[in-house]
């Protein structure tokens, strides 16, 4: 089993990095789940999975949409399987995992200044197929709690609110898959109906789950006229250190979304769930489960500018207690883009600011 979860600066020595390899190796079939994200800090990234004979099993250029014309985007999440060498050694027979990065033009200039952040955060896990089977297979308690009624929605008025709870979904639940009066062979949807009353309140929807078993993809979409408000980012909740060779089932991703000023209006949040995630086997269901988090901010409108950033969430949910040695990222959302020149004094303050973005 590989586990790696790692987030480094894109420089080599006094310049920007450009490309690097990684090579691992596939005894028995196995999952594979990537995740790579350059968090905004000016530069984008292109992958390519590549087996023993040099077959590209996964492309960031596949990202319809999302990469641009020479297949880098700023982030990007992949599940697959892969299999072990037909003939020899699986040693002698590695994958590799190429990646190429791309800096935004004026963002930086080689050589590199200390007052740029480039990063990359990447995490790559592959585990055995009957593992994972294993590792999703439903207990009691699950299957009780993907058996109760499932909140339908929200009503937001003129107060705050917050609503938490756990949600549980199982692979024999055939609602799931059913779209429009079809059966989806790719997703299984989750959906929720919110009614917003009054506009220019701040909406936060936060989903935290283990990287080692789900990815997610969450929309919301207006239902007057279908149009996507706004789609989900996704962050890793690991630290820079690296990781521990076995897998955790503690929530270490996020995918959220973040409306600074929602318009009044009736509104679905819909989160889909790649129907190969859940490993169905003829023996047991599968369960898949993750921590939603639904928070309504009412806010002052009418007030004067102070030049305070107000805060609209902040992840991750809880903490028991911070200690240093773990490492772990804990994340603030704005109610508008962060001015790194609002933050700091001088070259002192913007080289610490960088640091702890990388």
């Amino acid at each position: 089993m590989l586990n790696w979860a790692h987030k480094y600066r894109l420089t080599q020595g006094a310049h920007l990095r450009h490309a690097s390899a990684h090579t691992f190796v596939v005894p028995t079939t196995s999952v594979l789940r990537l995740f790579l994200d350059t968090v905004g800090s000016g530069a984008l990234v292109k992958y390519r999975l590549l087996d023993d004979q040099f077959e590209e099993l996964l492309s960031s250029a596949d990202y319809v949409g999302d990469a641009d014309a020479d297949g880098f985007v700023g982030t990007g999440s992949e599940i697959t399987l892969v299999h072990q060498p037909e003939e020899g050694d699986p040693v002698d027979s590695p994958y590799t995992l190429h990646l190429e990065y791309k800096h935004e033009a004026g963002t930086y200039e080689e050589p590199f200044e200390d007052d740029a952040c480039p990063v990359i955060d990447v995490r790559l896990i592959v585990e055995p197929l009957v593992t994972a089977q294993a590792a999703l297979s439903c207990s009691g308690p699950e299957l009780a709690k993907a058996n109760e009624p499932r909140t339908t929605g929200w009503e937001f008025g003129r107060s705050t609110r917050f609503e938490s709870q756990r949600v549980v979904v199982q692979s024999g639940d055939s609602s799931l898959f059913e779209h429009d009066g079809h059966e989806s062979s790719t997703f299984a949807l989750v959906r929720y109906d919110l009614t917003v009353h009054d506009s220019g309140n701040a909406l936060s929807v936060v989903a935290t789950y283990p990287f080692s078993t789900m990815a997610m993809s969450m929309a919301l979409i207006d239902s007057s006229t279908g149009d996507v408000v706004e789609l989900e980012l996704t962050s890793s909740l690991e630290g820079e250190g690296d990781s521990a060779p076995s897998l955790t089932t503690e929530n270490d991703m996020a995918s959220y979304i973040e409306v600074p000023a929602l318009d009044a209006g009736r509104y679905v949040l819909e989160i889909a769930l790649q129907r190969s995630l859940f490993l169905p086997t003829k023996q047991h269901q599968t369960c898949l489960s993750f921590d939603l988090v639904v928070e309504y901010v009412v806010r002052q409108h009418g007030g004067h500018d102070d030049g305070m950033y107000e805060v609209l969430a902040v992840r991750p949910l809880y903490l028991d207690a911070i200690k240093a040695s773990e490492e772990k990222v804990i994340e603030v959302d704005f109610d508008r883009p962060v001015v790194l020149d609002d933050l700091v004094g001088g070259l002192a303050d913007r080289f610490y600011v960088c640091s702890l973005y990388a």
